[in-house]
């Protein structure tokens, strides 16, 4: 593997980490507001 592609591929997968956390921390904030509401 190129070190290119590899740095490309470790960036994506940091944005995609990055991703995936803000869309749980979204998640939890809707059950929590839907817990409040209930």
């Amino acid at each position: 593997m190129h070190k290119r592609c590899a740095k490309q591929l470790a960036k994506a997968k940091d944005k995609l980490e990055k991703a995936e956390r803000k869309a749980r921390e979204a998640a939890e904030a809707v059950a929590a507001l839907e817990e409040g509401v209930a």
